[in-house]
């Protein structure tokens, strides 16, 4: 199979961000990264990332996450790491919405959606045994997150592949959460190249990332809200094929 090595720029921009009170923008240095030999054969979505190795992980324009991008003649990947517990808990509690744009206008023209803001119970976040010792009790609030995380929602795709799915519904599409013996939250996603409504350009293809705020109580004036963000990652070219 026909090698593409790609090393193009990847530029990110911080967007808008959100709170239970009020929407402001926040103005960001631009972020410049690179993107190394994105093109690969074939990645496991299971939420182990072992399978992309010799792939640079890029940061956020907030260090917050981290993110690497590949594909092949058939999809496009993406991967995430979230280090922090505190981003891990506003990226399974808020949701993530990632807007991919085939053509490189910068059109919010098709989105998925996963986690899906409000799947995941409060409950699940605490320790599941008290009893148990500081990794198994870990291990088993991981279960829990992994087994009310399943729905995913596709928007702005071909008809027939548009709509809510389970994760691991043959749809072409596939995502998943896992963590790694360094407590490291790994996000995965498949996405199928024939999905996109219109050809996939050679030259351009944009991700944007927002994840949603985390709500504080509203009684609470002494605590500034968090609020979730994103930023648009452009700029791969050479081998992507649209369907």
């Amino acid at each position: 199979m026909k090698s593409h090595a790609l090393g193009v720029p990847v530029l990110a921009s911080l967007l808008l961000f959100s709170c239970s009170s009020s929407k402001k923008t926040v103005q960001e240095e631009q972020h410049i990264s690179r993107i190394q030999d994105p093109y690969i054969k074939e990645i496991t979505i299971d939420g182990n990332d072992a399978d992309w190795q010799g792939l640079a992980l890029n940061n956020s324009p907030e260090n917050t996450f981290e993110y690497s991008v590949a594909h092949n003649d058939e999809d496009v990947f993406v991967r995430m790491k979230i280090t922090s517990p505190f981003e891990q808990t506003k990226f399974l509690t808020g949701g993530m919405e990632l807007w991919i744009d085939p053509t490189g206008q910068k059109q919010q023209k098709t989105e998925v959606v996963y986690p899906v803001k409000g799947e995941l119970a409060a409950s699940a976040m605490q320790p599941q045994n008290s009893s148990a010792d500081k990794k198994q009790s870990r291990d088993m609030m991981h279960l829990a997150v992994r087994a009310q995380l399943v729905s995913m929602n596709r928007i702005g795709f071909k008809p027939e592949y548009s709509g809510a799915q389970t994760v691991n519904q043959a749809t072409g599409f596939k995502a998943a959460i896992n963590w790694n013996e360094s407590n490291e939250l790994i996000y995965e996603l498949k996405i199928p190249l024939q999905a996109f409504r219109e050809p996939v350009s050679k030259d351009r293809f944009d991700l944007e990332f927002s994840i949603g705020a985390l709500e504080r109580p509203a009684e609470s004036h002494t605590t500034t809200e968090s609020g979730g963000g994103g930023f648009r990652q452009g700029g791969m070219s050479g081998g992507m094929r649209g369907g």
